[in-house]
């Protein structure tokens, strides 16, 4: 230990510390170690951000039932760096990059993919018509609720409210290109997006990456009795696996 005002021969020639001296130097040592520890976190947050996983906030209903407004959401990133190789299936749920409407900034939004390269997509009363033949339905809790299912098997909840998204296409999914929908298939008017419909074609090179899980979900409290204006934590939603 280099006591303060004392050089390194003084201390060889055996002036002895103050304990002050000790805990000073023992204070720094700590300091150190701790901006180490958080540098080489902050350098490791950010590989894993831009490489491997990201959290993104749901804002809106527009995935209902599948995702609700407050859920927050694991992306998986790694296999979808390279558009030269993104490799996309039927049903996944995936995060894009897109222009904001009459604007010169980005945004980023959650689809489902319902069609790939040399799909044949329609939309009917927002019913989704796969290569001339309309998804099958069975119906789920709720009146406007349904539940659709890919020619793979795969099954996976949409709902349809007023106003409806009644028509799309027919159009045929060009190479690099997907057709994505969101599960709540109405047309968000007032929501700031000018009535955009909720799906359309959408190139590969935008894909940002596929949910995976929900991290954590907040829902807004019913009442101001039930928790004034904090949010309810929505525990039975947590680590949901994004399906």
């Amino acid at each position: 230990v280099l006591c303060r005002g004392s050089t390194s021969a003084d201390n060889e020639a055996g002036e002895p510390c103050s304990r002050a001296d000790l805990m000073w130097a023992e204070i720094k040592k700590r300091q150190r170690d701790y901006l180490i520890a958080l540098g080489l976190a902050l350098v490791a947050a950010l590989a894993l951000r831009s490489c491997v996983v990201e959290v993104f906030r749901i804002p809106s209903d527009s995935m209902r039932p599948t995702l609700e407004a407050g859920d927050t959401l694991f992306v998986q990133k790694w296999n979808y760096r390279d558009p030269a190789k993104i490799v996309v299936t039927r049903g996944d749920v995936l995060v894009f990059k897109v222009p904001e409407p009459e604007s010169s900034r980005s945004r980023f939004v959650i689809k489902r993919v319902v069609g790939i390269e040399g799909d044949m997509i329609e939309i009917r009363e927002g019913l989704v018509v796969l290569n001339k033949k309309p998804l099958a339905e069975s119906p789920l809790e709720g009146p406007a609720c349904m539940e659709d299912q890919l020619p793979t098997g795969k099954k996976y909840g949409i709902c349809r409210e007023p106003p409806l998204w009644e028509s799309w296409g027919p159009k045929k999914i060009g190479p690099g290109e997907v057709f994505a929908v969101s599960d709540l298939r109405s047309i968000p008017l007032g929501t700031g997006l000018g009535g955009v419909p909720p799906g359309g074609v959408l190139p590969l090179a935008s894909v940002q990456g596929r949910a995976s899980r929900i991290w954590i979900s907040w829902g807004r409290p019913s009442t101001r009795s039930s928790g004034g204006f904090f949010p309810l934590l929505r525990l039975e939603r947590f680590f949901r696996r994004v399906a």
